[in-house]
């Protein structure tokens, strides 16, 4: 293992002299990118990351050396790494001739048509230009302005595309993932922990650490030697309140618009187009868009089976390909060990933040060192012409059901956790599309999205064309009474192709095999069987779960390790608690700061 020391200097000799008399002293870090290499390829099936740092100062950093496959670009006063550097240009677009000094871009923007791969110059010039302006797109940037003097987040306008930070001394440390800004000392957030439990996510822009946040929706974050301040690129009130209601024209403005997402996304223009199509509605409708495409098309499919029995995907997703004359790749339940494998991998991959998502985990070990872009149907049931009533409303939380299992002396601490959500639900404003934004806001952004975001590799482009703002502008408009069926994915595919919307969907589907659903949810149990030993057996995960838990509760799940019944019983509780500790328990220390040598 090789050490390399480098200084990140006051000043370039093709730059002459620093124009930055603020820098005085340096910060001194070091960097393990073998650590870095490790976690992402071995527990994270080699997903695509960035990680970069910033600071007013100069940076004195000892680098341990990673693989050619890492990509690094320096300043006087930043560095920043990605991987895939040997299989695709892009992510990191340093400085040419004028403009910042770097740009870091991951995901894409529809109407500029620049993505994360594409041609520096273009990435560049559009990131060189007014950054609270309107950005119609799905994506994370971190931008260093010129001469380094600043350093500037911006998140698309729900914070899909992920983008995490931390402030380290006079430091701002960013990512793709949290994991990779974890630090020995971080001290777990308990009411994102316990929202994490009782919802399946943290909220808006909290993580499980407390040091480390997310960027929130549609927002720039400037940080410079002076301080950091925080705005919003969009007004959410400036979004239409669905005060008209839903006839023909509204399907044909429905429609128009969505063929106008889709062709933005085309013109992309980046490798294969893979749809992961399931029988639902919401995908089959992107697939009626680019179903004429069959030279550099595809779909790919996992076999999902419900509690009923019922073949969700598996019937007629595939049909529906092959009768177009496009190639589907169907993907089946996993035996015991590789449904544990990857049930792993994901829990590393979307850094615990959901237990959902073992499923996507062998698309994206299919598609790895290919260059595609996937279809993303997320948001497609979410903006149905009608507002929403969801589970994290604060009005209908329950976030006391689990209370039961809890150690006492934390009761005090998640007690607030209703009156967080509550908070940050009355930051938009009150009207009939007031719960749909915050689900796509807390639950598409954190929880949702992860399946992908969190999972692609290097070369992959993720396009969602139902968050492109136009469509969303167009569909929020319309709404109809909450007591009113309307299935508007399926009215619109039996309006403008009625040759795909007359195959079934996911209400009237055949019934599959009785032992399809008992095999998966008994290789679910015996992978939280396994997990749960793994975390037993650690030492800090034991003492994280005595603090957390009470008597009973760590009992039982002691005999859980010995009796599948067990699992099963207490699976509600102890699949997040478990993989939470053991994530929390594995994060990777890449970055390592000399807080001694510093205050020195």
């Amino acid at each position: 293992m090789e050490t390399i020391k480098f200084k990140i200097l006051f000043g370039r000799p093709d730059k002459g002299t620093d124009p930055r008399p603020f820098i005085r002293d340096k910060e001194a870090i070091s960097l393990d990118l073998n650590i870095l290499e490790s976690y992402i390829n071995e527990k994270c099936g080699g997903k695509e990351i960035f990680l970069g740092c910033w600071s007013p100062k100069g940076l004195d950093v000892n680098h341990i050396l990673g693989s050619d496959n890492l990509q690094i670009e320096q300043g006087t006063n930043w560095f920043v790494i990605r991987n895939g550097a040997q299989e695709i240009d892009g992510l990191v677009f340093p400085e040419m001739s004028d403009g910042p000094e770097l740009v870091t871009f991951r995901g894409y923007l529809g109407e500029e048509g620049i993505h994360s791969y594409s041609n520096s110059e273009d990435v560049r010039a559009y990131w060189a230009n007014d950054l609270m302006r309107e950005h119609n797109g799905v994506f994370s940037a971190a931008i260093v302005g010129r001469s380094g003097l600043t350093l500037s987040l911006v998140s698309d306008i729900f914070s899909i595309g992920p983008l995490y930070y931390r402030e380290l001394g006079d430091m701002v440390l960013f990512a793709s993932s949290p994991s990779l800004l974890a630090q020995k000392g971080d001290r777990l957030d308990i009411n994102a922990w316990w929202m994490r439990i009782n919802i399946g996510h943290c909220l808006d822009n909290t993580t499980l650490s407390q040091e480390i946040k997310k960027v929130s929706p549609a927002t720039v974050m400037n940080f410079t030697a002076e301080g950091s301040t925080s705005k919003t690129w969009f007004d959410y009130s400036k979004f239409p309140h669905g005060e008209k209601a839903v006839d023909d024209e509204a399907l044909k403005a429905s429609h128009e618009s969505f063929s106008c997402a889709i062709e933005r996304c085309e013109r992309l223009n980046h490798g294969m187009a893979v749809v992961p199509l399931s029988s639902g509605y919401d995908s089959r409708r992107i697939f009626a868009h680019l179903k004429n495409r069959t030279d550099d098309t595809e779909t790919c499919t996992v076999r999902m089976p419900n509690q009923n029995g019922e073949d969700i995907d598996g019937s007629y997703a595939p049909q529906m390909s092959e009768d177009f004359g496009i190639k589907n790749t169907k993907f089946y339940v996993d035996d015991a060990a590789e449904w544990h494998k990857d049930s792993s991998q994901r829990l590393f991959a979307v850094d615990a933040q959901t237990d959902y998502h073992t499923w996507a985990v062998p698309i994206f070990d299919n598609y790895k060192g290919k260059v595609v872009s996937f279809y993303d149907g997320i948001g497609g049931d979410v903006f149905g012409f009608y507002g929403w009533n969801f589970k994290y409303n604060p009005q209908t939380l329950n976030l006391d059901y689990r209370s039961r299992i809890l150690n006492l002396d934390i009761m005090d601490e998640v007690k607030y956790s209703r009156d967080i959500s509550e908070f940050w639900h009355k930051k938009l404003p009150e009207n009939i599309n007031q719960d749909l934004l915050n689900f796509c806001i807390w639950q598409s952004s954190n929880q949702i999205s992860l399946w992908n975001q969190q999972q692609a590799a290097p070369g992959h482009l993720l396009l969602c064309p139902y968050f492109d703002l136009d469509y969303i502008r167009t569909m929020l408009q319309f709404s109809c009474d909450k007591d009113e069926e309307i299935s508007v994915q399926k009215d619109i595919l039996n309006k403008f192709f009625p040759e795909l919307g007359a195959y079934p969907g996911t209400g009237n589907l055949p019934k599959a095999g009785k032992e399809i659903p008992i095999i998966k949810e008994e290789n679910r149990m015996r992978s939280l069987q396994k997990l749960t030993l793994i975390v037993l057996k650690n030492k800090g995960c034991r003492a994280q779960l005595k603090s957390q838990l009470n008597l009973k509760a760590l009992l039982l799940l002691f005999l859980s390790t010995f009796s599948l019944a067990v699992t099963n019983r207490i699976s509600w509780w102890s699949t997040n608690i478990v993989e939470i500790s053991l994530w929390w328990h594995s994060r990777p220390y890449v970055i390592n700061w000399d807080n001694e040598q510093n205050k020195s």
